[in-house]
Order: structure tokens, then sequence, then C-alpha cells
């Protein structure tokens, strides 16, 4: 990548093979291109594709665990992410372009989801689209144990062993009847508002903790 651009063209793709001992002619090299972006005469192919032509799909683990986040988000189970689904999981009233009313609440969430979006952008992630996307992500990190913890953290799905264990999850502080206390993290706390006590007592239950007396953030 001779101008630094994240883009090989025909002469940096040639190049570049020669350099690693893999002579082919120019019309050789357009071929390569074409076929790793899947049409002809675009005449450039770009970083992320280019890892992902070389290093395939994702490995069963890794599946593993994108397969883990879309299902944290697919709050209906229906097989896709649509406005329904992360209506529930964030609060945008906060983002900038809401609060100076340059985006409404819906225009910032179909923002987020047109991210994992793949041609078709019709407000709705598929399971292959998400899949994808965090194939192309895949391609540029060299340990399924990083890859782990990425997406444990940036989808907050608890658990995780050693290096592999979640940090972003939020902590609470929890005292017992019995006069204990305990920092105790929320295995689901996307959306979650802190100062809901009732939200935040049911979700300690279904993680199987009882005898709360008293719960406080954690920082």
């Amino acid at each position: 990548d001779d101008d630094g651009n994240r883009k090989l063209d025909v002469n940096e793709l040639k190049t570049g093979l020669a350099d690693c001992g893999v002579v082919m002619a120019k019309s050789c090299c357009a071929l390569l291109i074409d076929a790793i972006n899947g049409e002809p005469g675009i005449g450039f192919v770009r970083y992320d594709d280019f890892l992902y032509a070389i290093r395939g799909e994702l490995n069963e683990k890794r599946k593993e665990f994108v397969l883990m986040a879309f299902d944290r988000m697919d709050k209906t189970g229906d097989g896709k992410i649509d406005f329904e689904d992360l209506k529930s999981r964030y609060n945008v009233k906060h983002h900038p372009e809401v609060q100076n009313g340059k985006q409404t609440e819906r225009e910032a969430l179909a923002k987020w989801l047109a991210v994992f979006e793949g041609h078709e952008k019709d407000g709705v992630v598929t399971k292959e689209e998400f899949l994808d996307y965090y194939a192309h992500v895949s391609a540029s990190i060299d340990d399924d144990r990083y890859f782990e913890l990425m997406i444990r953290n940036a989808w907050h799905i608890s658990g995780g062993k050693g290096e592999c264990a979640n940090t972003s999850n939020t902590r609470v502080l929890v005292d017992f009847k019995d006069g204990t206390q305990k920092v105790i993290a929320l295995e689901d706390d996307l959306g979650v508002d802190l100062r809901d006590y009732r939200r935040l007592k049911f979700l300690l239950f279904k993680q199987g903790i009882t005898q709360i007396a008293r719960i406080r953030a954690y920082h």
C-alpha cells in the first residue's frame, strides 16, 4: 500500500506479490482484485477485504462468540436485529446529534444499524450480515483470546476466564440482610437504569442473588 490509503490497486498488488516471490502479470492481478471484490471493474481492493480473502471465514470458536452477541441484541428472537430490538437496549437521548436536533432517536439507531448492514440498507441486520461484518473484523485479529475479550466487552457478555474475562459489564455494590457486602457484575446490563431499584433487584434475582438489603452503583 504505497500511498497508505488502505487500498491496493493493480500495480501495488503486483509489486507486493513480487516482493513475496510471486510473479503475476498485471492482467492476472486485475482478475484477482475482481475475484476478491466479487464484481469486476472496481480497480482496487480494500484492506479489510484483502485480509478477509486471505484468512477466510470465522473459525468455529469466533463464530460462537459472534452469535452470542447477535442473540444478545435480538431481543425478540426473530433472527434479525431491528429498531424494536435496539430501542430497549440503547438510550440515545444523550447522543450529541439527538440533543442538538440534527437527528431523531430513530435516525440515530438506524445509523447504528447501518454499520452492520450489507449492501442493502433496510434498517434490519440479519444474522448473515452480522457474521459477515465480524468476519472482516476477525481478519485483522490474530489471537482468538483477544477476539473473545473484544466481543465480550463490546456486547457486555459476562463470563470468560483469565485474560478473556469480561470487564465492561456494570458492577453494583450489594448490601445483604446479614450485613455483608459484595460487588457483583450484572449479566444483563444493556439499557439498565441504575436508579431503577426494582429492575436491578430482578436482574440480580435471575443471577441467583437473594437476601438483598440495598443496591448501589459501584465505580
